[in-house]
């Protein structure tokens, strides 16, 4: 189910990205050769006037291949290359646009209906409900021996009471008070109740008396979440700050994974193994994740594709750039050779990337 729901929402992404280029593409008049779903080879393909339109076999990108885009037929009208700089551009930032845009509404439909967030002074006023919800669970601790798990909601928490035979239900708690609740019964058996996805679970577990240093008895990081509406004009105002923050932060993490490279550290990052993992989990939440997952991969998607590396939107637009500093066009086979070279080493940094989830997920 995990890897359905990976293929489904990266290909509404994928599919979005490329018809804005093809879309960019047909009112500027140029040719489309090839509008691809997936990486070659090709599986399928079907042919309508001048565009093939094709079904691919590694299911993890998607292109737009356009009539002279390496530079040649620079003398036909319907070619890429005989365009101006600013329908160039225009054509090559159409599909980072169409993310933005994706993730923007994403947005808006979240803040409108309700999106996960954690609690804050700024949006308490706006809460729907609230959670209680599982943030880290510590190795070799009760639990992780009880099998609780990082996503899960605590409903509540029953200790039976040997003398009286009777249960102690706690509801409707916050993080203080269920920590207070689990410290009065150290050492003896209780019964929490969670929630994981859309069913509820008993877990007992033990509490320890003595828990390691920056451990809880329970060995649980909790947080507070909450789904968030805002109203009209609100929900705007909200989609738009988490538009630009969500951006900033992902550029952020890019140099941050850059520097670690360098100093031969650990990267944080997650290729589609562990993305797949994550669309599982997020399925197991509901709906509300779901789509603000999906904001933030087309966010991702969007930030990524128009950072200026070979191969990428960004890298083309780049050469576009130093094309209008020097009043000519760079040489098609540099440009080609740049791009090739671009693409080997994201196939590169793909294959590292996917070590890496499989080590961690799986």
């Amino acid at each position: 189910m995990g890897i359905l729901i990976f293929l489904v929402l990266l290909s509404v992404l994928i599919i979005g990205h490329e018809l804005g280029h093809f879309l960019a593409a047909r009112h500027f008049k140029v040719k489309i050769e090839e509008f691809g779903l997936g990486l070659p080879p090709r599986i399928w393909g079907l042919k309508r006037k001048e565009t093939i339109y094709s079904l691919n076999a590694l299911p993890l990108g998607g292109f737009v291949r356009l009539y002279g885009e390496e530079g040649e037929h620079q003398n036909d009208p319907s070619s890429f290359a005989s365009k101006k700089i600013g329908e160039r551009f225009a054509i090559l930032s159409a599909g980072v646009l169409v993310n933005f845009l994706i993730a923007f509404f994403l947005f808006i439909f979240l803040f409108s209906m309700g999106a996960p967030s954690l609690v804050t002074t700024a949006n308490k006023n706006y809460i729907k409900s609230l959670e209680v919800k599982i943030s880290e669970v510590a190795k070799n601790s009760p639990a992780q021996t009880a099998d609780l798990k990082i996503g899960d909601s605590i409903v509540g928490g029953i200790y039976a009471d040997s003398k009286t035979e009777r249960d102690l239900y706690l509801y409707q708690f916050n993080i203080e008070q269920f920590q207070n609740w689990v410290k009065e019964h150290s050492g003896q058996e209780i019964r929490l109740v969670i929630k994981r996805g859309k069913e509820l679970q008993d877990k007992v577990v033990v509490p320890r008396l003595n828990p390691p240093q920056n451990e809880g008895p329970l060995g649980l990081g909790l947080i507070e979440t909450a789904i968030v509406s805002f109203p009209f004009p609100l929900n705007i105002w909200e989609a738009l700050k988490s538009l630009v923050k969500g951006s900033l932060e992902i550029v952020a993490a890019v140099v941050q994974n850059i520097r670690a490279a360098f100093n031969h550290e650990p990267l944080s990052v997650t290729g589609p193994v562990g993305i797949a993992v994550i669309s599982s989990k997020t399925y197991a939440l509901g709906w509300h994740y779901i789509f603000s997952f999906m904001s933030v991969l087309s966010l991702n998607l969007a930030v990524i594709n128009f950072l200026p590396f070979p191969a990428l939107d960004g890298g083309r637009l780049l050469f576009l750039l130093i094309e209008k500093i020097r009043k000519k066009p760079i040489p098609a086979r540099w440009e080609a050779a740049f791009n090739n070279l671009g693409f080997a080493l994201l196939l590169f940094l793909l294959f590292l990337i996917t070590i890496n989830d499989i080590r961690q997920f799986i």
